[in-house]
């Protein structure tokens, strides 16, 4: 490898496990990559000078991206907490809202039913006291 003309460096790289084949990258000393999987990963770089000669071996960087938050079990573990926690207050607040409704109903009736006995109870009085009357008691 010769560097007598620097701005002449070609270069290649290639991501094992997320590049199938290198990647020219011409001239330029910098690689883009998104969306990288969590994992360990391999990271390769060849260079060739400006006869087009390129090195006999890639450069290796070694590394690993630990997952992001989202990506961890804890995660997903916390989520199913937080949905079956969603589900039991929904149906707490149902259960309320129907013990709520019951016991007003209950209350309507309750009240008719004291307003009937109300007025049966007094058309009955004056039969009550008829019978006591011509029974002398």
């Amino acid at each position: 490898m010769s560097f007598v003309a620097p701005q002449k460096v070609r270069f290649r790289y290639k991501l094992d496990g997320v590049d199938r084949d290198w990647v020219d990258a011409g001239t330029r000393r910098t690689a883009y990559y998104t969306n990288i999987p969590p994992g360990r990963h391999i990271f390769r770089v060849m260079a060739a000078n400006n006869d087009s000669v390129w090195s006999e071996q890639a450069a290796v960087l070694s590394f690993r991206l630990r997952p992001r938050f989202y990506q961890t079990y804890w995660f997903y573990l916390l989520l199913l907490l937080a949905a079956v926690l969603l589900a039991y207050a929904i149906y707490c607040w149902r259960v309320r809202n129907v013990e709520s409704r019951f016991h007003a109903v209950l209350a309507e009736r309750n009240r008719i039913a004291r307003r009937f006995m109300t007025h049966w109870l007094r058309g009955l009085s004056p039969c009550l006291c008829s019978w006591k009357w011509l029974h002398g008691c």
